[in-house]
């Protein structure tokens, strides 16, 4: 029972200081900061919410930069006009 009660307690403290680490990330995206990425080595399911936590963010920033290309040459439009 002690032995699994300590196995138990080492795969919570592992699990739960990844979805911190999720945590802190998404806190970071959501301040403004796009070049978060979360490392991410085990295949479980926190480690597919990493990936696509990863996915999502990154889908953030190229539209984020398609947007700001696009107003760009709006401008240098809107100059040559």
């Amino acid at each position: 029972i002690v032995l699994a009660l300590a196995v138990g307690i080492v795969m919570s403290r592992r699990v739960t200081s990844r979805i911190a680490t999720l945590v802190d990330a998404t806190s970071k995206v959501g301040a403004g900061d796009l070049t978060v990425q979360v490392p991410s080595t085990v295949d479980d399911e926190v480690g597919d919410l990493t990936l696509a936590f990863n996915r999502m963010v990154r889908a953030i920033r190229e539209a984020r930069e398609r947007i700001e290309y696009l107003q760009q040459i709006g401008a240098w439009q809107q100059f040559a006009r």
